[in-house]
């Protein structure tokens, strides 16, 4: 009789997650189509996009989708006097509950492998894509990424807007050419006095951070592939050289009615948004090295600190992430039963509500984590464990009344 009553539960589980998992993925991914759409990227680039941004979606989906499934179902067999008539007829309550703990278990269990490989791996296609993409319509897909800065090689360029082929508000930061560096310092050399390279030190690398910033409201650009460069016409441009070691006001600015630009593209130079696109094995070989550059005195002590702080928030993330799925499952089984709710619309809102206590406190360890004001563990697992915690005590309650 109970492998009948699980397999009854279990299946009730199942459907509402299905549906749950369905809901939040169409309306999750509406909202990451709802910008490249505003911005006309064609359907056809967008479908070839779509299966990679999908895993992500699923790493925050699952834990919403099994909560809001556990909530439905015992909130439906509440409402239904199932639970009821089960525990008249003898059947202890907590083993109603052994389903919502193998449905935990096992989306946790899957949660695992898809935050820790699966995730990654889409990211990097789904950057290798943008890039195909990129060679259309640079400027356009720039403008999906997180950087309001697009990096190309050595220069980077701000767009405000997209038009066809033209750009609105356009800043191009160009640094100085090594040759054009190399003889200004020859004839610098020439020119000065001896003394002069004995008491300037540190002139090279002032040199080096020279750069030039044209600026234009309006500029026309095209890519060719052949040469593989972006050229960018700006329409009366201005250029600004800046001159480190000088105020503002020594800066030379030259105005133009038209400027020129031609930046070369690489493949490995096209850098349009940060992302964690290690595995997690990576990412602590990675923490490794680190701790071993800082036990060697290699490098800067504050800055490899930092580094091994984000590797291991990232890190823990994906663990929080996996196994809230389980704490969740915890405390969606008592509040379906007190809910006695059978509308799925009513119980599908309070388990996103629950959940999103939980994202607010998930993203606030987070920053807790990258501010060096908790160990990252702390700071992420514990989210988890005071929701199970929760969810533990409410079961107890349940049992005993």
């Amino acid at each position: 009789m109970l492998s009948i009553i699980h397999r009854y539960v279990l299946w009730e589980l199942v459907r509402s997650f299905i549906i749950s998992f369905a809901a939040l993925v169409g309306m999750m991914l509406l909202g990451a189509l709802y910008r490249p759409l505003r911005l006309g990227v064609s359907i056809e680039d967008l479908a070839s996009l779509i299966p990679y941004m999908l895993p992500h979606l699923y790493a925050w989906v699952i834990p919403a989708g099994a909560l809001s499934a556990c909530v439905m179902s015992y909130g439906r067999l509440s409402a239904d006097n199932e639970i009821t008539a089960l525990c008249t007829s003898g059947v202890p309550l907590r083993y109603i509950c052994y389903p919502a703990l193998v449905l935990g278990l096992v989306l946790t269990s899957l949660a695992m492998p898809l935050n820790d490989t699966l995730v990654p791996h889409c990211m990097i296609l789904k950057d290798r894509e943008l890039r195909r993409i990129f060679y259309r319509e640079p400027f356009r897909m720039s403008l999906l990424g997180r950087e309001i800065t697009t990096s190309i090689g050595g220069s980077k360029v701000y767009v405000e807007a997209v038009d066809g082929n033209i750009l609105r508000d356009v800043v191009v930061i160009e640094p100085k050419k090594e040759e054009e560096k190399s003889r200004e310092d020859r004839k610098k050399k020439r020119d000065a006095p001896s003394h002069a390279t004995i008491t300037k030190t540190g002139t090279d690398d002032e040199a080096s951070s020279e750069v030039n910033v044209y600026r234009a409201e309006r500029a026309r650009y095209s890519f060719d592939k052949d040469r593989r460069k972006i050229r960018i016409v700006l329409e009366h441009a201005q250029c600004v050289m800046v001159l480190p070691g000088r105020s503002a006001r020594q800066w030379i600015e030259i105005s133009a009615d038209e400027q020129v630009k031609e930046i070369p593209v690489a493949d490995a130079e096209v850098n349009f948004e940060k992302r964690g696109n290690s595995t997690t094995g990576q990412l602590l070989a990675r923490v490794a090295e680190r701790r071993l550059d800082l036990a060697a005195g290699r490098g800067t002590r504050k800055y490899l600190e930092r580094e091994i702080i984000h590797l291991l928030t990232e890190v823990r993330l994906r663990e929080a992430l996996a196994f809230s799925v389980l704490a969740l499952c915890f405390v969606g089984v008592p509040i379906g039963v007190w809910m006695r709710r059978q509308s799925r619309l009513a119980s599908f809102a309070v388990g996103i509500l629950v959940f999103l206590l939980l994202y607010a406190m998930i993203v606030g360890g987070e920053g807790l984590s990258l501010e060096q004001r908790l160990p990252p563990w702390l700071a992420l697992w514990t989210p988890d464990a005071l929701m199970a915690g929760l969810g533990f005590a409410l079961l107890m309650r349940l049992f005993r009344h």
